[in-house]
């Protein structure tokens, strides 16, 4: 029953997010490009609708603190902390914005360094998590979808600071894999601690 429960919580929070990356840059400003732009800065400082990504993040940020709180004994204090500090880094991602598209539009320096902070802290924390759920299982495991999810978060990364015209498709990309992987993760039976 609490599986399920922690489950129907975090898809609750995916779909949130999904709807905001998905309506936002309808309402937002018109050169906001999904392919190049990334949900930082549809969420930006002074950005039109910024309200509506924000608003996703702290969904997607509390809906996965709140499973992994259900599901904490079945995924262990290894693989539970850095998704609570995953989610955490998400609502501090949305508290604090990233500037906007455009440089007009003003913006604080330091609440975007603030930002850059909580979004790195939610890329190790995230490949903490996949790479505690490897260890779990016994190196090298098979469970592919952790190995994917490990991968993504130093590659993707990697490429967005190499294809800067890419940055939105890549980011979206990892949160895709994340949505999987945090998913699969929550809905997972108990596992036995690797030895």
């Amino acid at each position: 029953m609490t599986r399920h429960f922690a489950l129907a919580i975090a898809f609750a929070g995916i779909a949130a997010i999904i709807a905001a990356v998905v309506l936002g840059p309808f309402f937002s400003d018109p050169n906001y490009s999904s392919l190049s732009n990334t949900l930082s800065e549809l969420a930006g400082q002074n950005m039109p609708a910024a309200w509506i990504m924000r608003l996703g993040f702290v969904a997607f940020g509390l809906s996965v603190i709140v499973a992994v709180v259900l599901r904490f004994r079945a995924l262990s204090i290894a693989v539970g902390l850095p998704l609570v500090g995953f989610g955490a880094a998400m609502i501090a991602a949305a508290i604090w914005s990233n500037l906007p598209i455009d440089a007009d539009l003003g913006g604080s320096r330091e609440e975007d360094t603030l930002h850059s902070v909580a979004a790195s802290a939610m890329g190790f924390c995230f490949a903490g998590a996949t790479l505690a759920q490897l260890w779990r299982l016994g190196f090298p495991s098979s469970d592919w979808l952790s190995w994917l999810g490990l991968g993504a978060s130093v590659v993707l990364p990697l490429g967005m600071a190499t294809w800067p015209d890419v940055d939105g498709a890549l980011q979206r990309m990892m949160f895709a894999i994340s949505f999987v992987w945090i998913a699969h993760t929550i809905s997972a039976q108990q596992l036995p601690e690797h030895t």
